[in-house]
């Protein structure tokens, strides 16, 4: 899985700050992001996050995570005729 720093996202609107509830006695939270692209090819102003909870799953993998993206079933919101998701991308 992609991280977030240096994705499409991050070039054209930049940086997006989640607290990720990381702490001296504790591992961040994973959060995985999508964000929408337009018919025309460029990034939308839409995006999706889906957080995972250190305390619950612990440190994640690549491998798990994506083990965990395909067991649950994520609801996207629908967008205009045209707009698609992009790839998924971890955040911390």
């Amino acid at each position: 899985m992609k991280k977030f720093i240096g994705c499409p996202y991050e070039k054209k609107k930049g940086r997006i700050y989640f607290c990720t509830n990381a702490s001296y006695a504790r591992p961040a939270d994973t959060i995985v992001f999508w964000f929408a692209y337009t018919p025309t090819g460029k990034v939308s102003k839409w995006w999706q996050t889906i957080r995972f909870n250190a305390d619950y799953y612990g440190e994640i993998s690549d491998r798990r995570l994506s083990q965990l993206l395909a067991k649950k079933q994520i609801h996207f919101p629908k967008l205009k005729k045209g707009y698609t998701w992009s790839e998924p991308y971890r955040y911390s």
